[in-house]
């Protein structure tokens, strides 16, 4: 009995503790049958009924709730036990106060123990509350997606790892991706200024700062770029996010773009070129619109012609290798770009290649995709086109008002420039002639000065009146004789050297500065070309006029005035000239009397060098361009000066002119060679000699007997080893005399030949009369023939005539290579110039001639493969192409012990032959101008490639050899192309 009391009593106790446990617990916890009757309550049930514990357990929901819930409770617990299993319900109820509440009920299936039947055991809580913050949220939620779609800015969530998890449709617009696409990008795909390492880094430092407001660039799905600004925060919400938004601030940043070009050009205009300009602007218009190729032309005035002015500086470097600015192309023949001149308004062409009208690109040109052309209007006329191709997507008319927007800036600017300059013209040179006026002229003369000081040289300064000029003005009017001044100045410019200068002082006064003169001769000679041009007729619309010049002439330092000095004094000589005749030059009295008196110095100083021994010989190679075997050598004179040291024959022979040591000297230097020939012999040399005889001593009557009387010193074969040069000259008038003088020297055995052919007034008379049996083109002609389209073909006219007339030929002033090549292809047989040997005294000529002192590249020229092309010319350019190339490569290869050539662009053969003879018979193909740059290109690399190798980068060197050789490569078969065009 007392164990099952004491159970009672256990059983009691926990029944008591259990319901103590529940009534603390706030939820409502209830039992009741499968019936519905309540078994069990907590007091919190308890007070949600209303009722006591007692008025609850034994009675039914219909009996304490009303009924429609009633039967919602019911039919909870119908559809928990059908499932058999825990359930979850939202219910809303009342209490009795009246206070409506959201009871969450978590209603389970349990059995009695004393009774097998189905029990429901039921947890109910109040979520009232989180039912309204989650509602809020969920608002909340919508809301901000509703103000994130209909926001313009782009919105990113970004995690802690960089991936974008969320992104709206803002963004998709402005990145032509899909929602869905983002799912496998990050950030550093889309920022281009962002790689991964650095996004990492970035967000690191975010971490920190909680925000940042910045710019950058971001990368569009067809890949176009484009300028973004970027605001980001960070919260630690769910592990961490960013919260990004990006606005597009293109059209910003064009604006300020478009703001700090106005104001570079602004500054440009004071101080640079105005291609230099339009390169500006052409630069930024390409970078606006993210454009590959860019071009200014300007369009002439009548509207069917355009020139291309420039490109920009891309396009150069790195499209289209091309330079033609002033190239004219008519508009009848130009391809689709000019569309926009035809119908008067800017031109989009998105699909290039499809249209019908469009013209193959040139060589060096890419493929066109797509292109933008604006006209320029000014006054209702078009002015110029500005052009932009190849944007990797459509150009639209964003693109449009941008580029007009540049165009008409980069105009009004160039325009600026051109009317800045037409003042800056105008202060300082003559309106009619283009030429320096007084004030220039000051300034150059006063600089002539100094330098003079400075240098030892003479300057000769010249006042320049024409004889008859007011009679023309009389008879055929201003504008006949304003046209005349004109070509006038055109003549005298033509006969003046660099440096010199020719100014209009107004009139028909002209002033003329002389600089780095050796020798008042050396002005005097000048002088005398201006008068034989001036005298030359003028055809101005149809009239044949004709006028002569008198000139003054005095010299600095002989004349130690100031520039305003000098310019009387010559102002005074030149009256003199006019009294004396008109047609002349006169010097002004003091510096005659100077030179006067220095001629007699100089003449008593040869005098005493003749007797002295101070002459020398020296002696100039001349080989034949076929073999590169020495076929003779020229004898040259030179005065080893006591004090002036070694003088060329340009300082001294002047001086010799119409006196008796003119001949004495022409003596002394047959006797002097023919007694070093003599030397030679002993040496088992039988070298070939070339004398010069002044045309005065050829002449003489005397001069045979005096050669006659000579020889017989000799042997009788010497003479098969002696020429004499003849000087092509007006000295030589009666030609029959000096015919029979010669000829009677030819009976001896002498050949002569006529030097400086093509210099006189009558080589064919010359060629025809006189005995000569070879030529030789004077070196003013054969020096510049790679660069002056009328030397090329003077040169070449002359060694067609003398094929004609089965005569050899020697080319004077060989300096380089491509000269002796062209030279040969030409089919001149001889040649002689530094470019093979300097002149040398007898015993340098005799170690010359043992150790074969000549470049290898002379010997046999004739068997050597330099068939690049089937035009000689081109032969020689392909050649001298190659040439720099293996002279760079071997340069390094070396490690810089052999030569280095120019490495400047403008240095080079081909350079100066490109705006000579090349522009003139090339320069009207189309792709000509594209020849230009590629080669300019070439040079860059090639110097780059020459830097880096020096400086111990050769890692870089190596990757830009490749480079090197693919753009020679590209000259060279640009080249090639010119013929087959």
């Amino acid at each position: 009995m007392s164990d099952e009391k004491e159970d009672k009593a256990r059983g009691a106790s926990s029944q008591i503790v259990l319901e103590a446990l529940f009534d603390c617990i706030p939820d409502l916890i209830f039992a009741k049958g499968d019936d519905g009757v309540y078994t069990h309550c907590n007091d919190a049930f308890s007070r949600f009924v209303g009722r006591s514990k007692e008025d609850i357990i034994g009675y039914t929901d219909y009996d304490l709730f009303p009924k429609r819930v009633a039967d919602l409770f019911r039919k909870h617990d119908q559809e928990m036990l059908t499932q058999g299993s825990a359930r979850h319900n939202d219910e809303w109820v009342t209490y009795p106060d009246g206070k409506k509440v959201l009871l969450d009920t978590l209603k389970t299936p349990f059995h009695v123990l004393d009774n097998q039947a189905n029990a429901i055991l039921g947890i109910s809580r109040d979520i009232t509350d989180y039912n309204k913050v989650k509602t809020d949220l969920d608002l909340s939620s919508e809301r901000f997606k509703a103000a994130l779609e209909s926001t313009l800015d782009g919105f990113w969530l970004v995690d802690r790892q960089g991936k974008i998890v969320m992104v709206n449709e803002a963004y998709c617009r402005m990145s032509g991706y899909e929602a869905k696409e983002f799912e496998q990008l990050g950030v550093s795909d889309l920022d281009v200024h962002e790689t991964e390492s650095q996004r990492k880094i970035h967000m690191l430092k975010l971490l920190e700062t909680g925000s940042e407001l910045f710019e950058t660039k971001h990368r569009r799905k067809d890949g176009s770029v484009w300028h973004v600004e970027v605001s980001i925060s960070y919260s630690d919400v769910e592990g961490g996010c960013f919260f990004i938004f990006l606005r597009d601030i293109s059209e910003r940043k064009n604006k300020e773009r478009i703001l700090e070009l106005r104001q570079k050009m602004s500054e440009l205009v004071f101080h640079t070129e105005p291609m230099t300009l339009l390169r500006t602007a052409l630069d930024v218009a390409e970078e606006v619109t993210a454009s590959e190729i860019g071009f200014f032309h300007f369009v002439e005035e009548d509207e069917e012609t355009v020139s291309l002015q420039t490109w920009s500086t891309r396009t150069l470097k790195e499209m289209c290798f091309a330079k033609g600015d002033g190239l004219h192309y008519p508009v009848s023949a130009a391809g689709v770009w000019v569309d926009c001149i035809r119908e008067r308004k800017p031109i989009i062409h998105n699909d290039y290649p499809s249209l019908p009208h469009k013209k193959g690109m040139r060589d060096g040109h890419p493929p066109l995709q797509r292109e933008l052309t604006v006209p320029i209007f000014r006054n209702g006329k078009i002015v110029a086109v500005v052009g932009l191709g190849n944007k990797k997507t459509d150009y639209d008319d964003n693109d449009l008002a941008l580029v007009s927007e540049i165009a008409d800036m980069a105009f009004e600017y160039s325009e600026r420039k051109k009317a800045e300059e037409q003042i800056q013209f105008m202060a300082y040179n003559d309106v009619l002639t283009g030429l320096p006026n007084r004030q220039l002229l000051a300034d150059r003369l006063h600089q002539a000065i100094s330098l003079s000081k400075r240098s030892k040289q003479i300057i000769a300064v010249c006042f320049l009146d024409l004889d008859g000029f007011k009679a023309i003005n009389d008879r055929f009017g201003h504008e006949i004789g304003d046209r005349l001044l004109q070509e006038l100045a055109k003549r005298l410019q033509a006969e003046l050297r660099e440096g010199d200068t020719l100014a209009r002082l107004g009139g028909d006064e002209f002033s003329l500065v002389l600089c780095g003169l050796n020798m008042i001769d050396d002005g005097e000679e000048v002088v005398n070309r201006i008068l034989n041009s001036v005298k030359q007729p003028f055809n101005i619309d149809g009239h044949r006029l004709h006028v002569s010049a008198s000139i003054g002439i005095t010299y600095s330092p002989h004349d130690p005035g100031d520039g305003d000095a000098l310019l009387r004094h010559a102002d005074q000589a030149m009256y003199k000239a006019k009294e004396a005749g008109k047609n002349r030059f006169q010097l002004y009295t003091p510096i005659e009397e100077h030179k006067i008196s220095q001629r007699l110095k100089a003449l008593g100083e040869f005098k005493y060098a003749l007797s002295e021994n101070q002459l020398r010989l020296h002696y100039q190679p001349r080989i034949s361009l076929d073999t590169g075997a020495l076929t003779g050598v020229e004898a040259l004179v030179r005065w080893q000066h006591p004090e002036k040291g070694l003088l060329q024959p340009v300082q001294f022979l002047p001086l010799l002119a119409n006196t008796a040591y003119e001949i004495e000297l022409d003596e002394w230097v047959i006797i002097a060679t023919l007694n070093e020939h003599m030397k030679w012999r002993k040496l088992d040399l039988y070298i070939p000699v070339s004398i010069n005889i002044t045309p005065r001593h050829i002449q003489q009557k005397s001069f045979p007997v005096f050669l006659k009387e000579l020889l017989k010193e000799y042997p009788k074969d010497i003479t098969k080893y002696i020429e004499f040069e003849v000087l092509e000259t007006a000295a030589i008038r009666d030609t029959t005399a000096v015919s029979e003088i010669m000829r009677e020297c030819v009976q001896m055995g002498i050949t002569f030949s006529l030097d400086d052919f093509g210099t006189g007034y009558s080589s064919l008379i010359y060629f025809h009369q006189l005995p000569v049996k070879v030529l030789k083109i004077d070196q003013h002609f054969v020096r510049d023939m790679l660069i002056d389209p009328a030397d090329h073909r003077i040169v070449e006219g002359v060694l067609k005539l003398a094929e004609t007339l089965n005569c050899p030929v020697v080319a004077e002033g060989v300096e380089t290579k491509e000269l002796g090549l062209m030279l040969h292809q030409l089919g001149c047989q001889y040649a002689q110039g530094y470019g093979i040997a300097k002149p040398m005294p007898t015993d340098q000529l005799v170690n010359w001639i043992i150790q074969r002192g000549t470049d290898e590249f002379w010997y046999n020229l004739s068997e050597k493969k330099y068939d690049f092309s089937s035009a000689y010319d081109l032969n020689v350019v392909l050649f001298s192409h190659r040439s720099w190339l293996e002279g760079v490569l071997d340069h390094v290869a070396s490690h810089y012990e052999s030569p280095c050539p120019p490495l400047g662009h403008a240095s080079c053969h081909f350079s100066k032959w490109y705006h000579g003879p090349g522009r003139d018979l090339y320069g009207h193909l189309e792709h000509y101008p594209f020849i230009l740059a590629k080669h300019d290109l070439m040079h860059e690399l090639g110097e780059r490639y020459v830097m880096l190798s020096k400086t111990g980068r050769q890692d870089e060197a190596k990757k830009l050899y490749d480079d090197l050789q693919k753009t020679a490569a590209d000259v060279f078969e640009m080249l090639k192309k010119l013929k087959a065009d």
